[in-house]
């Protein structure tokens, strides 16, 4: 059995077997560091090599070992997100903000999720408005904007789109927006 064999046994031995409702002891600490150091190489190597779904599932393994709650269910929330694992992605998104709900850009990810892989603009604007209220950067707030415009407040998002203009004279995306070039 090779090296990454074992690794993957121990790992659904001590892990997730739990959902089950089975317990297990705790892995030791020298065999616990090892399978950490094992999923770390393996999403290193999976993120290079552009296999996206294999490394969102390295990265919610590593997760489990290390029982880390922020910021990696955050970057796994976006992950699952582009590779388009949707429930996923909104539980990772939800147990994130639950825990820290004052994250600007954990807003403006969850913005962009609604936005994109749900085509909820309601929520899309929703999001954003909370991101900004918590300092999202003024190019991210382009986001608000484009929300807006789907949902047919064309007023309301060409004030918008006016109020950046007038923060920031060079924004081309607003100059897009209102028609000046």
């Amino acid at each position: 059995m090779t090296g990454a064999a074992i690794g993957l046994t121990l790992l659904s031995l001590f892990t997730l077997p739990a959902q089950y409702g089975r317990e297990y002891p705790p892995l030791p600490a020298p065999l616990l560091e090892s399978l950490i150091t094992y999923q770390i190489q393996v999403q290193d190597k999976t993120y290079h090599s552009g296999d996206w779904v294999l490394t969102a599932a390295a990265m919610d393994r590593l997760i489990i070992l290390e029982g880390k709650d922020y910021p990696d269910r955050y970057a796994l929330a976006a992950w699952f997100q582009w590779t388009t694992n949707d429930q996923r992605a909104q539980k990772y998104y939800q147990q994130m903000l639950a825990a820290h709900p004052d994250n600007a850009d954990a807003w403006y990810e969850l913005a962009q999720y609604y936005f994109i892989n749900r085509r909820d603009f309601a929520n899309a604007e929703k999001a954003t408005r909370t991101a900004m209220a918590l300092g999202l950067p003024a190019p991210q707030n382009h986001l608000l904007g484009f929300s807006l415009k789907k949902q047919h407040k064309e007023a309301e998002a060409r004030a918008f789109w006016e109020y950046l203009l007038k923060m920031d004279p060079t924004d081309e995306t607003a100059k897009r927006e209102l028609g000046i070039e």
